[in-house]
């Protein structure tokens, strides 16, 4: 079974109302933010600690009180620091999209045509006022909210395009495509792959880079090497297991790609801070 996948396919809300809210603490079995891409827009909102987030190949950091807007098909990633946040994957609904579609540049970001660049938002006050109405009426479900909602995501994009006016993202070059594309390689092989036992040569060869430069430009990706980072999506995958079945530690372990339990408890403490028995007792 896998509990984790890089490019998401999964329905988000539903189709009458196509939002994913996702509030995270330290108790998530999503805590860390693995490297993914999916279709549709994503909207992180800190509320406290410091996030540092990867979007494409850049780095951003985040503190309370700022908001990431993520375009669909970017990937993204990142490392929480202390933090707690929350997260709404969405689409447009088809209604949505052709209001949108009447306005040129709104028309640009929900396409992907010209999608802003992503980037802190923070400095527009009246864009952070649009995030954080979202976020309050997706934690109050009141009547109405979905309305509020929606309402409010289509000012999200009526600021975005107004900025849009400005400073426009510039174009990834062909190097950096290149790039990342041989990261998605390298995660989606990790993906299929997590539970059997593979070698780094056996992620470079996915990737179709030598294993020297993989291992350079996925470090600075990711923060960490392709080993450790496969360790860290097992574990991930692993806290999945614990919330959500009541199979042994030692069954999770194997299935996880641990091929011994008393590695997999270490790798297990240094990502998670506890051990997996203790992970279970919060989770």
């Amino acid at each position: 079974m896998k509990y984790l996948e890089y490019k998401e396919t999964i329905q988000r809300g539903t189709p009458e109302f196509p939002y994913a809210y996702y509030h995270i603490t330290k108790t998530h079995p999503r805590y860390n933010m693995m490297h993914h891409w999916h279709p549709q827009s994503e909207i992180i909102y800190v509320l406290q600690g410091r996030f540092d987030v990867f979007i494409n190949d850049r780095e951003y950091t985040a503190k309370a009180g700022d908001a990431l807007f993520v375009s669909g098909g970017m990937m993204h990633g990142g490392t929480p620091d202390d933090a707690e946040y929350e997260c709404l994957v969405f689409d447009i609904d088809p209604f949505l999209r052709k209001c949108l579609m009447t306005e040129e540049r709104a028309a640009e970001i929900v396409t992907n045509v010209k999608p802003p660049a992503p980037t802190v938002l923070c400095g527009n006050d009246e864009l952070m006022r649009v995030i954080e109405r979202i976020f309050s009426e997706l934690r109050g479900r009141k009547s109405g909210y979905k309305l509020k909602v929606q309402g409010c995501v289509l000012e999200l994009y009526g600021e975005l395009a107004r900025l849009g006016s400005g400073e426009m993202p510039q174009n990834i070059s062909g190097n950096r495509s290149r790039r990342l594309n041989s990261l998605k390689n390298a995660l989606s092989y990790i993906e299929e792959h997590y539970s059997e036992q593979i070698t780094l040569a056996d992620i470079a060869a996915a990737s179709g880079l030598n294993s020297g430069y993989l291992c350079r430009f996925f470090r600075e990706m990711t923060h960490m090497t392709p080993i450790e980072y496969l360790n860290c999506y097992r574990v991930e995958c692993a806290c999945e297991q614990i919330a959500s079945t009541n199979d042994s530690i030692t069954d999770i372990a194997l299935s996880c790609g641990f091929g011994d339990l008393s590695y997999f408890i270490k790798v297990f403490r240094k990502f998670k801070g506890v051990t997996p028995s203790a992970y279970g007792k919060f989770s």
